[in-house]
């Protein structure tokens, strides 16, 4: 499996942001609105903390989706996977790897620049 997907981790957004600390990440908050894109990868790591909402997450080579809920976490294990997010609306903490201030834009990347 490309990703690393755990059920009821956590029950509130402090819990999420401590867990991302204890784990050496840097979190962030944020709220996503209604998103329904295209397949694409990102540039960085991050471990994705859902606080709220629910996101289903399809990936492209296998058309394999999951869909996360409150205290769900997910993180690729397979660098630049290649997906697509579905949601209503959710409220996240991103534990990133590495410093955010860091990331290089755009943070959707085209498929068609891996190959």
């Amino acid at each position: 499996m490309p990703y690393d997907l755990k059920l009821n981790q956590f029950s509130t957004e402090e819990e999420a942001v401590a867990l991302a600390t204890a784990a050496g990440q840097f979190p962030m908050a944020f709220d996503f609105d209604t998103v329904h894109n295209d397949f694409h990868w990102h540039n960085f790591e991050a471990m994705l903390y859902v606080v709220s909402g629910e996101i289903t997450i399809t990936e492209r080579d296998t058309g394999d989706a999951c869909t996360l809920t409150s205290g769900s976490t997910i993180r690729a294990t397979t660098p630049q996977l290649v997906h697509k997010e579905d949601t209503e609306g959710y409220r996240a903490v991103l534990g990133f790897l590495s410093d955010p201030a860091e990331i290089k834009q755009p943070i959707d990347r085209d498929p068609a620049l891996l190959a």
